[in-house]
């Protein structure tokens, strides 16, 4: 490796937090369970879980060695608790690593789940939500071993990710 050259960071860990509306913001899943401790996601759980200002943009928080990247999502609707559901799916890497491969991969995940939630209560029903964990293991196993992921969620909804290379994201940036 050249001299100032940065690597591409692996996923090392994939939560799912949301708030509560009685415990406020907490992790309800993540990937491997207890890597991210309550004492970390307290003190970031500000940016993750935040004001409207914040929800729908990406999220990049630097901690302890550790690059946590969410897209923060708020739906409003009469339906829900406090007449809003706030959550976020996070991906975590190493601080001193490239991660910006992931940046369109986390803001994907996040109107997909957003999707879900409208057509079929994905996140509100705890019944469907509890299939999270589950794929959040095979999207951090998939993309840090193949860099693509195909999950059938259920019918007709499948997820597909893959991971593009940093020359492409850079020609989309540019013509953007």
């Amino acid at each position: 490796m050249a001299l100032g050259t940065v690597r591409d960071s692996l996923i090392k860990c994939i939560f799912f937090c949301e708030f509560h509306p009685t415990a406020g913001p907490k992790i309800m899943y993540q990937v491997p369970v207890n890597y991210i401790s309550e004492e970390t996601f307290s003190a970031i759980s500000v940016y993750l879980i935040p004001k409207p200002e914040l929800q729908h943009k990406l999220i990049t928080v630097n901690m302890c060695e550790m690059k946590v990247i969410g897209y923060p999502v708020g739906i409003d609707s009469a339906e829900y608790d406090r007449n809003r559901l706030m959550f976020n799916l996070c991906f975590v890497c190493d601080a001193k690593m490239r991660t910006i491969q992931y940046e369109p991969i986390v803001r994907k995940l996040a109107n997909y789940l957003t999707t879900l939630e409208q057509e079929t209560d994905f996140i509100r029903n705890d019944a469907k939500k509890c299939q999270l964990p589950e794929i959040m293991s095979k999207i951090l196993h998939d993309l840090n071993i193949k860099r693509n992921c195909s999950i059938p969620i259920s019918m007709p909804h499948l997820l597909l990710l893959v991971l593009c290379s940093l020359f492409f994201l850079f020609l989309r940036h540019c013509h953007a």
